[in-house]
């Protein structure tokens, strides 16, 4: 996961009481991230993800993103989420995030 992240992925950071919580990859995490790895993990991709980015699911469970015209993500199985033609499989929020920019340039945000 270290060598995936970006400033301003979601990841789940442990704190001090050993409870795990959202946070917003920032420089500070990102030098924490390398240093203890252990603390951080992935957050794994589900329905309420995806429609608190704003995505809708089609009829066929295809899910649809207004910034997105040419391609829907298609769920495989439980928490598991592809792009055709694109591989590996999209299975966390940091996954979905980095492919949105790549694609579109702008950042993936949550919906107010």
């Amino acid at each position: 996961m270290i060598n995936e992240l970006r400033l301003g992925n979601k990841v789940l950071r442990k704190n001090s009481n050993d409870e795990w919580r959202e946070t917003t990859v920032n420089l500070t995490y990102m030098g924490l991230i390398y240093e203890f790895p252990e603390d951080y993990k992935p957050i794994p991709l589900t329905k309420d993800w995806l429609l608190n980015f704003g995505f809708n699911i089609s009829i066929r469970q295809r899910w649809e993103h207004p910034n997105i015209n040419f391609s829907s993500f298609y769920i495989f199985g439980v928490g598991s989420f592809y792009m055709p033609y694109i591989t590996p499989q999209v299975k966390y929020v940091h996954q979905l995030q980095n492919i949105f920019y790549y694609i579109t340039q702008t950042e993936l945000s949550l919906l107010p």
